[in-house]
């Protein structure tokens, strides 16, 4: 039988890993990503030594439980695990969780047997945390992210989303065609795509908008009055601020892109915004963000509209933007598919 002082060193070190990984996988691997990594080498290393003398450490029918887990493959996963890339020892965050808890659990009732320790400890596997991973996973991309730790579900805050009004937002790239065709290489494209892309995101959720796609050419996002009340903040505020950091941001990504383009295109190339305002209505169908609404129909056309470098919204918007005075709005004419004509106003921010 192994020492009694390895047992508790495995032990000690065993939560040191758990409560680095605690914060590690709840933040998706960013904070304590290089420590949760050495310790759990570290403690893999210290069960390897009691193995040597007590197998029953690496033993499933010997741990008294049935899951169908290869208890051999973790600890050789935590042991190589600092060396590599991956975001977690077993494949993916949530895989690592049901394999490593069970065993844990089950590997801490031997430790407390064999040393003869008269602590009693809560030792379980909780679904709750588990669910609740994967739920801020299959969220946030979408739902701001200050809001996913409060006390608000996801669920709950989309049901009182679709009860208040929203600023829909469609962002298209005038051009984007000839971008992809005309790079210099993949590789510059690439580059440039993905710039706006992440800045795009971050954007949405720095200012407390609901990230709903990236389309083909651009993005949806909305600006919704009780997500941004949430944090005590104005919806027209949080869009305002939105579209003038997005469109000071496209100016010099674009004017930076279309230099690195073999071909010039004989129209300008550029970020449109069209907006609109009203209900929407925010579904969770089939482990996907769906939404309803009219404002979707209309700031599409809008965005389909507008110039490069430009803002459109419609009248019911320009209306709740009346308030602002470091806007200014010019009116346009325009027409439907259909030949109908009507009024928009083209912003421009100060």
């Amino acid at each position: 039988m192994a020492a009694k002082l390895f047992y508790l060193n495995s032990l000690s070190l065993l939560q040191a890993f758990e409560t680095y990984w605690a914060y590690y996988s709840l933040s998706n691997g960013k904070i304590y990503s290089s420590a949760c990594r050495k310790s759990a080498k570290m403690f893999a290393e210290s069960l390897r030594k009691i193995a040597e003398d007590d197998d029953r450490v690496l033993d499933p029918a010997a741990l008294q439980f049935d899951e169908d887990i290869d208890t051999e493959e973790i600890i050789r996963s935590l042991e190589v695990w600092e060396s590599t890339s991956d975001i977690a020892p077993i494949e993916n965050v949530s895989k690592s969780i049901r394999y490593m808890a069970p065993y844990f659990s089950a590997l801490k009732a031997l430790i407390f047997n064999s040393t003869g320790l008269t602590a009693d400890p809560i030792i379980q596997t909780n679904r709750e945390e588990l669910m609740f991973r994967e739920g801020l996973e299959r969220w946030e991309a979408h739902i701001p992210t200050m809001l996913l730790m409060g006390k608000d579900s996801p669920e709950d805050l989309l049901k009182k989303a679709s009860e208040t009004q929203s600023i829909v937002v469609t962002g298209n790239i005038r051009k984007l065609q000839d971008l992809m065709t005309y790079a210099e290489d993949p590789q510059s494209y690439s580059s440039f795509i993905l710039k706006f892309i992440e800045r795009t995101r971050m954007l949405t959720d720095e200012y407390m908008g609901i990230f709903d796609k990236f389309t083909g050419s651009g993005f949806i996002a909305y600006f919704n009055k009780a997500i941004c009340e949430t944090t005590s903040l104005d919806m027209v505020g949080c869009f305002t601020n939105f579209v003038r950091d997005e469109m000071v941001f496209a100016t010099e990504l674009f004017s930076s892109w279309v230099k690195k383009i073999r071909k010039l295109p004989d129209e300008p190339v550029g970020l449109t915004i069209g907006a609109d305002i009203g209900k929407v209505e925010y579904q969770d169908l089939a482990s996907q963000l769906v939404t309803v609404g009219e404002p979707l129909v209309w700031s599409r056309r809008l965005a389909e509209i507008s110039e490069p470098g430009e803002v459109i919204v419609n009248n019911l918007l320009h209306e709740a933007l009346e308030s602002h005075t470091d806007i200014q709005s010019e009116g346009r004419t325009c027409e439907t598919d259909s030949g109908e004509k009507f009024l928009v106003k083209s912003l421009s921010f100060f």
